[in-house]
């Protein structure tokens, strides 16, 4: 059975591509994984990303199939974009905490910093036995 099968909701949040490709670079630069493996000229490297050459697959594959799981069906998959979370952590945060249907909705604040509301929803998540997924792409 494959996660979008499954009973459980998903919250999907997305990373611009560039960004994503940029951030995994500096981190796959600093974390070599192969030690003595030389790393790859950055034109080379994103030419590979954008044929779909990455370590967690072709990036519009991936991103696709939770955009479309999410137009079939809005209750279950909340698509997000991060810089849309980062941008307003007040108007999307409280989209999740409705998506989750957790009970402090009515006294959101939307000044609330990102990591406490992420600290937050998985306390109250736990608590209710709702089953949570994020991927940050």
């Amino acid at each position: 059975m494959s996660i979008l099968e499954s009973e459980c909701r998903i919250i999907y949040i997305c990373r611009n591509p560039l960004d994503m490709f940029i951030s995994y670079r500096h981190f796959s630069l600093e974390n070599k994984f192969v030690k003595d493996a030389t790393p790859l000229e950055l034109d080379e490297a994103f030419d590979m990303f954008c044929t779909g050459i990455h370590i967690m697959g072709p990036f519009w594959d991936h991103v696709l199939g939770f955009w479309n799981a999410h137009l079939e069906n809005p209750r279950k998959v909340l698509f997000l974009k991060y810089e849309d979370l980062k941008e307003d952590i007040g108007f999307n945060g409280k989209k999740i905490v409705e998506f989750l249907e957790c009970p402090f909705t009515h006294c959101f604040n939307p000044n609330i910093s990102p990591c406490w509301l992420f600290k937050a929803l998985w306390l109250v998540t736990e608590k209710s036995n709702v089953t949570r997924i994020v991927n940050i792409l």
